[in-house]
């Protein structure tokens, strides 16, 4: 027996031998080497996967809430900057205990095991819901990967159905942490998506500060200064609020544009809880909004430069798309990226008021109209010489704006171009910008290009396209209107 083992060995030695000779012979002849690169790294992770929450090897315990968790420090300490410093270094009482208690904010402790398995695994299951608490244990433990991650989903999903829709919360975690690309994209379309972002779960936990923010802003699209009203009393009423309703009321009725609602709605107002506990608050908003009524039924309505005690009678318009303001202007291009350039040109005639009064009271000399020419697909002009067609063109998308009576006073006009996007089902403002002109006797067009890549719209899927239509509204909003608007320009 002894002796067959010998001679088996010597042959193993024996063919090891020939072999490093033709390995030497191979390395001098690169032509003649073989490689495979192995790359099983599939089985390594199902290795450490198998680890997870098992008590094999497992030399610490993790407490979270009513919850214990079997770990391994090497997997840990190699994954988390914040678990290496707490389990390797001995000024932590941490690396010297056996089971180390965490504290975990409320909404993150069903998410520590999701959180735990992905530094075992790199896999994790990211929802709308879940995804910010996932992002905070990633920031609190300096998990980058896992940080990145959670950021460019919540950038891609920023569009949700109302239900869903976590824009707000997600908005103010970027401006608490500095994130500002986050931080832009859900304010653009927490401005534009007005409607659906007052019906999402977290409106009544938005805080104050950002409430009044959002308040402020003329971009704002929504469908009317009532509708607003009453979801932001909503929010003054609701539970997480009440407990500071008065502070809160005095800040936000400040931002309240009530001379932009109808007088038999300020009417329902006055009929409100909120106005019968608090009318003192009320007084001034309410009576400017009835006196500029008033005023503007009468033609004598001051503009926004006119003595300081009228001043602030005219405020501003909002995006607002209800028809009783005629302020949105609706256009759809089916089929969009299938027809001809020549064809793509949206021509609108608008008609604008000069001030907000009820519908019933609308004069025909107080409209103001315009021409809207868009090019989606580029500028072009056509015209004929001596019977032959000639033509100018370029590839920029551009808008055009023209007041058809450039003799009427200087008026200073907000233009807002959005476009409709579809995602989940569920329609919204996919972009939106807005330009401001001051019109004049001599100035009487305002012309854009470049705003938007022709590129974008002809994307098979286009985030600016419905089912392949191009649709989308223009807002034409007179601001304020008077000669003063050239005085205070030629003093720049």
């Amino acid at each position: 027996m002894g002796n067959a083992f010998s001679r088996v060995k010597r042959k193993i030695r024996s063919i090891m031998v020939t072999e490093s000779k033709t390995m030497r012979l191979e390395e001098s002849d690169p032509t003649t080497v073989i490689t495979h690169k192995l790359q099983d790294t599939e089985d390594l992770v199902q290795r450490y996967k198998g680890l997870f929450k098992q008590q094999r090897f497992s030399d610490i315990i993790l407490r979270v809430g009513d919850e214990r968790y079997h770990a391994h420090r090497f997997i840990l300490i190699t994954a988390s900057s914040v678990f290496e410093a707490m389990l390797s270094q001995s000024r932590w009482k941490e690396a010297r205990q056996p089971e180390v208690f965490l504290m975990e904010e409320d909404e993150c402790i069903p998410q520590f095991e999701q959180f735990l398995g992905y530094l075992y695994s790199g896999e994790a299951v990211l929802k709308t819901m879940t995804v910010l608490p996932l992002l905070l244990l990633a920031d609190k433990y300096e998990v980058a990967c896992l940080r990145r991650s959670c950021l460019q989903f919540m950038m891609e999903h920023i569009v949700q159905s109302p239900d869903t829709n976590r824009a707000l919360t997600w908005y103010q975690y970027a401006q608490m942490t500095g994130q500002s690309e986050l931080r832009d994209k859900c304010l653009s379309f927490i401005v534009s998506n007005f409607d659906t972002v007052m019906q999402a779960p977290d409106w009544p936990c938005m805080v104050l500060q950002e409430l009044t923010g959002f308040l402020a802003s003329s971009d704002m699209v929504v469908l009317s200064e009532s509708e607003l009203w009453g979801q932001v009393e909503t929010w003054l009423l609701h539970q997480n609020n009440k407990d500071c309703l008065e502070d809160n009321l005095r800040e936000v009725l400040s931002h309240i544009r009530f001379t932009m609602m109808p007088p038999k709605l300020l009417v329902l107002v006055e009929k409100s809880s909120l106005y019968v506990d608090h009318k003192q608050l009320f007084a001034e908003k309410l009576n400017q909004a009835f006196r500029r009524h008033s005023l503007a039924l009468e033609d004598e309505e001051p503009a926004m430069g006119d003595a300081p005690l009228f001043q602030s009678q005219r405020e501003e318009y909002r995006s607002y798309t209800s028809d009783d303001y005629l302020l949105s202007h609706k256009f759809s291009l089916p089929g969009y990226v299938n027809i001809n350039k020549i064809d793509t040109r949206i021509s609108l005639d608008c008609q604008a008021r000069r001030k907000f009064v009820s519908s019933s009271r609308v004069k025909v000399d107080d409209q103001t109209l315009f021409s809207v020419y868009f090019f989606p697909r580029g500028y072009f002009t056509t015209l004929t010489i001596y019977g032959s067609y000639m033509g100018r063109q370029t590839n920029d998308v551009t808008l055009k704006v023209i007041r058809r009576r450039p003799d009427l006073e200087p008026m200073k006009v907000d233009v807002t171009l959005m476009l409709t996007g579809k995602k989940n089902d569920m329609k919204y403002a996919a972009f939106t910008h807005t330009w401001t002109t001051i019109f004049t006797k001599d100035n009487h067009t305002l012309s854009v290009d470049k705003f938007l890549l022709v590129d974008k719209l002809m994307e098979e899927n286009s985030p600016y396209l419905v089912d392949g239509a191009l649709q989308g509204t223009i807002f034409l909003k007179i601001q304020d209107v008077g000669s003063h608007l050239v005085e205070a320009k030629d003093k720049e």
